[in-house]
């Protein structure tokens, strides 16, 4: 069955190619799921339209109201496709002028024309597109008014009662379909939007501490640099790691590292980017001068310093050491600013560690 599914999807989504070459890569409305419900949108109005040429055709001598409807209903269908492709109507509104469209016109051939037998058994196909194209609620509502326009039909025309209890269980069992096929969409299309939103997450964030992870702090920080006219880039190491874990385990050692960046996280601002990009190695990238940063630096590490960590019946001093550089103008990757911020730390680490560096050479 999936494999059938998949294989309906593709088709729908080569026909939205083939019929909309252009705009194979705009987003309509957030209500358009995929192209292939797009697709199917159009081809439902395209069906409407040719049974309302013939409608029009057969018919609309009997009734001006019925001409101007089927008239006005032809124009709106046009105006949707074209309003739909060029962005001008959000899909939901253009799905709702279409739907009220349908309903008026079905209402005027009901009440004027001589096809009632027929118009009812086109209700049906109407209370399964309204949830469809307009959501559990809407739809809700516009099953209803379709099942009223039936009791409303019955007590004009006096039909037999059988008939009424048919077509009404008919409605009904439509409406409970179209109903549950739609909660189960919606429970699935919530289910897959979670399950992106995890992985997307884990897909950026490192799993021991929660802050940005290497590669998604090099995407993001290549992004600030063409967005921000200056900047400061730090490199951060936590002291004696290595010793750590040698003495008293990675378990320790990890526990260790989730409590420094904890009291890292707390002095970086929403607009500013802190991702580990290494064992024991952190990156900050602020979008300040290096005056600012540094003073923001030293804060840093005096906090981390003055840290008490006990886990563990284990008591330790925790220190960081960081190294320092401005972003210039001239600077071309990420990478190349990191080498600059490193030569600052690996001289922090040489002056007996604990410090700051500044390196811009």
């Amino acid at each position: 069955m999936d494999w059938l599914l998949a294989a309906f999807q593709n088709l729908l989504n080569r026909l939205y190619l083939i019929l909309f070459p252009l705009y194979a890569s705009d987003v309509v409305s957030t209500r358009i799921h995929s192209q292939g419900q797009f697709v199917i949108f159009a081809l439902s109005q395209a069906g409407a339209l040719i049974a309302a040429l013939i409608v029009l055709y057969l018919y609309a001598a009997t009734s001006f109201l019925i001409g101007a409807g089927m008239v006005a209903f032809i124009a709106v269908i046009l105006l949707n496709c074209f309003f739909i492709r060029l962005g001008i109507f959000a899909f939901a509104t253009a799905a709702l002028v279409f739907a009220g469209a349908a309903f008026c016109t079905q209402t005027l051939l009901i009440l004027k024309s001589e096809l009632q037998p027929i118009i009812v058994y086109g209700f049906f196909p109407s209370v399964i597109g309204g949830f469809l194209f307009l959501g559990i609620r809407m739809g809700s509502i516009y099953a209803a008014m379709f099942a009223l326009l039936l009791v409303l039909y019955h007590l004009l025309y006096d039909t037999a009662q059988i008939e009424f209890f048919m077509q009404m269980c008919a409605i009904a069992a439509t409406f409970m379909i179209a109903f549950f096929y739609e909660m189960a969409s919606a429970y699935h299309m919530n289910l897959l939007s979670v399950t992106l939103e995890k992985m997307t997450r884990l897909a950026k964030t490192d799993q021991l501490t929660g802050i940005l992870n290497r590669w998604e702090f090099f995407y993001q920080a290549t992004k600030a640099m063409k967005e921000h006219s200056e900047g400061t880039m730090m490199m951060i190491d936590l002291d004696d790691f290595k010793s750590i874990n040698d003495t008293y385990g990675h378990g320790i050692g990890d526990l260790a590292l989730k409590s420094v960046t904890q009291t890292i996280k707390s002095y970086i601002r929403e607009t500013e980017l802190f991702g580990r990009i290494g064992g024991e190695e952190f990156a900050i990238l602020l979008p300040v001068g290096l005056h600012s940063a540094y003073k923001r630096a030293e804060v840093i590490r005096q906090a981390v310093s003055e840290l008490h960590f006990h886990r563990e019946n284990v008591a330790l001093r925790l220190s960081i050491s960081i190294g320092m550089t401005s972003v210039l103008k001239s600077d071309t990757s990420v990478s190349q600013i990191l080498n600059r911020a490193d030569r600052g730390l690996y001289k922090a680490k040489e002056s007996g560690k604990n410090v700051t560096v500044i390196w811009n050479d």
